[in-house]
């Protein structure tokens, strides 16, 4: 005769130990899952998942710890907003580790700059404006988000070239400025390049010098608002001292940021740590910054906080107002406000602004 163990009649704590032990190391990858059969798909769910469809107690109780110990890989951005929108606001608040290859999203948003604007640039038609939104901006749209570790691997192409200087920055302003996770690291496509100085452009067409000084004083500000004083808070960069002019270097350290030399032997080492895409980043960091202690979730109530933009016309016209920002941040608000899934579709299908966004823009 077949006995069955009474798993249910042990300790709550003992069955909540029992069942992080069994979540731990979950990953549910989302990469390209056109290129999969429905046999596929079902063969690559985790066995384990399996358990909460035991019964409905069991998955009352797995369901909430499943979901704070499982690793979700995303494609780029746009599919980290369609998971995040997926869930409900209890999903959100559990979700505890995102792994994101990462890209900007565009959409077209009804924002229109003040009546005084010159009516002769081009960012200021009465037509809908397009804005480029870097990761960090996109997770203040979901209230309650309080990742433990966001892992960023760069999808941006390699067609960047020569504006690595700016989108590496951009990318680190928008992370220092956002709520959602705990810690964050990122591997920033050519960052020898974007800190080092080696390329720089300042935002007009062409390419020019861009100092530390466009980007330094918004990054010490963040940093000393949103991580000095609290205990374990750190903000790490990898670059090539020898290779980085003293201004960027001693900028850095100004700012708060721990400057650390041997870039390329960093990159070497995780390399060789990992092979496997979506944990690449996890070893292979050329940015981290960790909050330490202390309140980190998206607020509910937090419509004051600018979300953060890139305008359509980056190369032609130089950076946005604040203005500008601020509209863009109020139009993406508004849009992801009723969670209209189709709206939200076609905003960003008629920004066809290209894979980079604003850095990508053919003149």
């Amino acid at each position: 005769m077949t006995t069955h163990f009474p798993f249910l009649r042990l300790p709550r704590e003992i069955r909540d130990e029992i069942y992080r032990f069994l979540f731990r190391d979950l990953v549910f990858d989302r990469n390209n899952p056109q290129d999969r059969s429905e046999h596929e798909k079902k063969r690559s769910i985790d066995p384990r998942l399996a358990l909460l469809q035991v019964c409905r107690q069991i998955y009352a109780e797995a369901s909430p710890l499943a979901l704070r110990h499982v690793t979700i890989c995303c494609m780029d951005a746009w599919d980290m907003l369609r998971c995040l929108m997926s869930m409900n606001p209890e999903q959100i608040r559990q979700l505890k580790y995102l792994n994101v290859c990462y890209s900007i999203v565009c959409f077209k948003l009804p924002y229109r700059a003040a009546d005084d604007a010159p009516s002769s640039s081009p960012r200021f038609e009465p037509e809908p404006d397009a804005r480029g939104f870097h990761v960090g901006a996109l997770l203040g749209l979901f209230p309650g988000l309080e990742l433990d570790l966001l892992v960023l691997e760069d999808g941006m192409s390699s067609g960047l070239s020569g504006h690595e200087a700016a989108h590496g920055p951009d990318l680190v302003e928008s992370l220092l400025q956002a709520d959602g996770f705990r810690e964050v690291r990122a591997n920033i496509r050519a960052a020898e390049d974007a800190f080092a100085g080696n390329r720089r452009m300042d935002g007009t067409r062409g390419g020019c010098e861009k100092d530390f000084d466009d980007y330094g004083p918004s990054w010490a500000e963040s940093i000393r608002t949103r991580f000095r004083g609290r205990p374990g808070w750190s903000v790490d960069l990898f670059v090539e001292e020898a290779a980085c002019p003293s201004d960027h270097w001693d900028g850095f350290r100004d700012a708060g940021v721990t400057a650390r030399d041997g870039l390329e032997q960093r990159q070497d080492a995780g390399l060789e740590e990992s092979e496997d895409r979506c944990f690449l980043a996890e070893n292979y960091w050329t940015f981290r910054a960790c909050r330490g202690d202390g309140p980190v979730a998206v607020p509910d109530g937090g419509r004051d906080r600018v979300l953060g933009c890139i305008g359509y016309y980056f190369q032609e016209e130089g950076p946005l107002s604040d203005e500008e920002v601020k509209g863009a941040s109020d139009g993406l608000r508004q849009l992801f406000r009723d969670r209209n899934y189709a709206q939200i579709v076609e905003a960003e299908e008629v920004a066809d602004l290209g894979a980079d966004g604003p850095y990508d823009y053919d003149w």
